[in-house]
């Protein structure tokens, strides 16, 4: 898996969560959801530096 496509994917599903709250009115919830969908992201990312090669691994893990 590329070291990008997972933290896609979360942030992709996270904003079709959010999609779906504004569609609703319900902006509050859809701040949370893309909120919860970054830090997942960013998690995703950091907890797998297996994933990264070369030089971005170099630049993230500085």
């Amino acid at each position: 898996m590329s070291e990008y496509q997972k933290p896609y994917l979360i942030l992709w599903a996270g904003i079709d969560r959010a999609r779906e709250a504004i569609q609703n009115r319900n902006y509050g919830f859809a701040e949370q959801i893309l909120f919860e969908a970054q830090q997942a992201a960013e998690q995703s990312y950091i907890i797998h530096p297996e994933e990264r090669t070369g030089e971005n691994a170099a630049i993230t893990d500085r």
